[in-house]
């Protein structure tokens, strides 16, 4: 009985130094030894989206892996130089353009095509400008023209225009204004402008017409006979003016006459101022007024 318990007893502390100096192997390991333990042996690694490594005190410092720019064929290396990754393609760029492109298997890709796959097709258009694809997958852009630049090609090249009855203009914003021209006035508005409005006028001396030409036409105001009252008449009879005096005049003497506020005035009194008094004398005649104011003349 005292044997099998000695067995037993020494069995276990046999168990127990085992486990103590695995323990102790265990604890030995430094701490970046322990995080490359960790990680497969490998102090770096990657994920899908960042590269990480084990640092001296067994931290890890991860640093994100950039996301390739497959905006453009090459884009995004510096000065469009170097290797540049489309999918499960590789390209070799130089200055923006790929050299070269290839797959894994070493297969031969078209860098017009990877183009094309980026942008949908051949041609595409940005908000200002046209693009399409050149060989080596780069692309060739034209600035779109803006609506301004529309707006004068589609005149001729001409920013300002006239039709017969207005100028117009491209405005900034491709719009056009246009102003209507001003008909020149004809001839004949010109004639009565110039004349105070009035195709008709009269001058002391004459009366005046404006022509639908433009010309002007003028008749000249007879001169009144105030020789005698009713004189130059056609047979004495109308009406006859002296000074601001009218008189209707009938066979050569006057019936009535009134000056411009309406008064009556006596014809004799007339014929006596236009002879300086009741009697006057000719080199043949001796004359008085009548009642009507015309002359009474007998020879001498």
């Amino acid at each position: 009985m005292s044997l099998l318990w000695s067995s037993s007893s020494s069995s276990s502390s046999s168990s127990s130094s085992s486990s103590s100096s695995s323990s102790s192997s265990s604890s030995s390991l430094s701490q970046y030894d322990q995080c490359v333990a960790d990680h497969n042996g490998s102090a770096t690694w990657s994920d899908p989206d960042k590269t990480c490594t084990c640092e001296l005190d067994g931290s890890i410092t991860c640093v994100d892996i950039p996301v390739p720019d497959t905006s453009e064929v090459c884009a995004g290396l510096p000065n469009g130089t170097g290797n540049w990754v489309y999918l499960d393609t590789t390209c070799i760029c130089v200055n923006g353009g790929a050299t070269s492109c290839s797959k894994p298997d070493g297969a031969a890709v078209d860098p017009n095509m990877i183009c094309m796959m980026i942008h949908g097709g051949a041609t595409w258009t940005t908000a200002t400008q046209n693009c399409s694809c050149n060989d080596n997958g780069s692309p060739n852009c034209v600035n779109t023209p803006t609506p301004y630049e529309q707006c004068v090609a589609a005149h001729n090249g001409s920013a300002t225009w006239s039709d017969p009855d207005k100028t117009c203009t491209c405005e900034t914003d491709g719009s056009i204004t246009c102003v209507d021209i001003p008909v020149p006035p004809t001839p004949y508005e010109q004639c009565v402008a110039a004349h105070n409005g009035s195709a008709t006028w009269s001058d002391p001396d004459k009366t005046c017409t404006c022509e639908t030409d433009g010309s002007i036409t003028c008749v000249d105001i007879p001169v009144p006979d105030t020789s005698d009252v009713c004189a130059g008449l056609p047979n004495g009879t109308g009406n006859w003016v002296y000074e601001d005096t009218t008189c209707v005049c009938s066979n050569g003497g006057a019936t009535s006459c009134t000056n411009t506020s309406g008064a009556a005035v006596d014809p004799n009194m007339i014929c006596m101022m236009i002879h300086g008094g009741a009697t006057w004398s000719t080199t043949t005649q001796n004359c008085s007024c009548n009642d009507d104011g015309s002359p009474n003349c007998v020879n001498i």
